[in-house]
């Protein structure tokens, strides 16, 4: 018996069903992840200039001046859009991922942001 969470491959299955599953999950979240820098991006947009700036760590764009309602809203509406389609994608997923979900999770939150800190490194990796 297979507890889940534990690394024991599941009898009866090939390796190359491993290399196929895990080839999906990588890339599904990978590519979520670089969808979700548009909604991460309005995110850091609206926090930068109101309490970023309102904190004294950053300097305000001077074209921001839309008041807080719109881009507030935007960026809710966008971050929940994100979550939603990424748990949900993710929790289909980690029905056919072989290591249990206790795995599954932090792998796929870290690869979720990945593409959003690269683009915030280097910009001209993101959408243009």
């Amino acid at each position: 018996m297979i507890r889940e969470g534990t690394f024991a491959l599941r009898p009866g299955r090939r390796p190359s069903h491993y290399a196929v599953v895990l080839t999906a999950v990588l890339g599904a979240n990978l590519l979520l992840g670089y969808i979700g820098i548009y909604p991460i991006g309005i995110t850091w947009y609206v926090l930068k200039n109101t309490v970023v700036a309102d904190l004294g760590y950053g300097h305000r764009d001077p074209t921001f001046d839309e008041g807080l309602l719109l881009p507030f809203t935007y960026a809710g509406l966008f971050l929940i859009a994100f979550a939603a389609i990424s748990g949900i994608a993710n929790y289909f997923l980690v029905r056919i991922w072989p290591f249990g979900g206790k795995w599954l999770w932090p792998i796929a939150a870290a690869l979720l942001v990945l593409p959003g800190l690269l683009v915030i490194a280097d910009p001209r990796l993101g959408w243009r």
